[in-house]
């Protein structure tokens, strides 16, 4: 099935490539940053992009993606360094995707949002929660792909990407269990990143499981070759099988030692055959 996926995305990326909009994520930060700049001329101008489900039934359509463009805070300075780690986001995903498969990724992340929140229920995504929502699962994106990249949280504090996106994922499910309702619209919402995600999640599993089982095999077999020794030193555990040149003696007292260990325990050099 994994297989047959990606055979899809490469048809679909050789006839549609052509209409992906090079770094998609680095525009939408950008609109976010004038959006801002707009917001501040007039309060109201963010009413009109909002996600707004009986808005958007009356024929206000633009809603089903401009909340996109809405910043999550109405700092200067955050909204500036929001822009500058969205465009950071963006190089990284079409690094690691291209054009192509980044613009996939965020439309199928707008449009299932959207579907989401065209469902009868009141309060899906209202107010600043839709914005919030899609650059948290961009977020994901980028951490599920670089999970070593060290970021600078409050421009100080020095955090690898993989546990703020696990604290960013704790997040979305503290809000999900608080409020029942959004566990529709977080689980829609996150399907894209599901599909892209999950199976790798699962194959890593099933690597780890299988590299487990083998090692713990190949241990097991050392140690029943280990039963079949004739002479094992009772200092350090060596027998004749792991060290085939190794002489034994028993000493004395009836303990059965190799060369190396008497010699240690004499001080002196190890017998010689």
């Amino acid at each position: 099935m994994l297989d047959s996926g990606k055979t899809l995305l490469a048809i679909a990326e050789r006839r549609l490539g052509h209409l992906a909009i090079p770094g998609i994520l680095r525009w939408i930060g950008a609109f976010q940053l004038l959006v801002w700049g707009l917001s501040n001329l007039d309060p109201h101008y963010l009413e009109y992009l909002l996600f707004d489900r009986s808005e958007i039934l009356r024929g206000q359509v633009w809603r089903l993606f401009s909340f996109v463009f809405v910043p999550v805070n109405d700092s200067v300075i955050w909204v500036l360094v929001g822009t500058m780690f969205l465009w950071f986001i963006s190089d990284s995903l079409e690094n690691a995707w291209d054009s192509f498969r980044t613009n996939l990724f965020v439309l199928a992340t707008v449009l299932c949002m959207a579907i989401a929140g065209l469902f009868p229920v009141p309060g899906l995504l209202s107010g600043f929660f839709a914005p919030f929502l899609f650059d948290s699962i961009m977020f994901l994106a980028f951490a599920a792909l670089f999970p070593n990249q060290v970021i600078m949280l409050m421009l100080i504090i020095p955090v690898k990407a993989k546990w703020l996106g696990l604290a960013n994922g704790a997040l979305l499910l503290a809000t999900a269990v608080a409020a029942p309702v959004l566990f529709l619209t977080i689980g829609c919402a996150m399907l894209p990143w599901l599909l892209v995600f999950l199976p790798g999640f699962f194959s890593d599993v099933r690597r780890s499981s299988d590299n487990a089982t083998r090692r713990l095999a190949f241990q097991q077999s050392v140690k029943a070759s280990d039963s079949d020794a004739f002479h094992t030193c009772e200092g350090c555990g060596k027998t004749d099988v792991s060290d085939p040149d190794l002489e034994f003696r028993v000493t004395a007292s009836g303990e059965e030692l190799c060369a190396d260990c008497i010699a240690t325990r004499t001080g002196g050099e190890a017998p010689s055959s």
